[in-house]
């Protein structure tokens, strides 16, 4: 199971979540504001940055929840886990 790390940003109303993994990353937009960051090593996601978290995505979790349990391949419990522990 991966460790997520997990910080919100309320001035800015983003939301950051990390695995342990890190080095130099890249970017990838996907859609409604989710930027996916992977190592440039091996490709590997290492983190999301989900822009208007409080604003768009709370009313629309459970689209979010799918997006994260599929992008880091994990239980969509563990994907609600980690994103209730940024609620505002």
């Amino acid at each position: 199971m991966i460790d997520f790390r997990v910080k919100y940003d309320g001035r800015a109303d983003v939301l950051y979540i990390s695995t342990e993994r890190n080095g130099p990353s890249y970017a990838r937009e996907g859609r409604d504001g989710v930027i996916w960051r992977y190592l440039e090593s091996d490709d590997s996601l290492v983190g999301v940055t989900i822009m208007d978290f409080d604003c768009y995505w709370k009313g629309n979790l459970a689209d979010l929840v799918g997006q994260v349990s599929s992008h880091f391949h994990v239980e969509k419990q563990h994907a609600r886990a980690t994103l209730e522990l940024a609620q505002v």
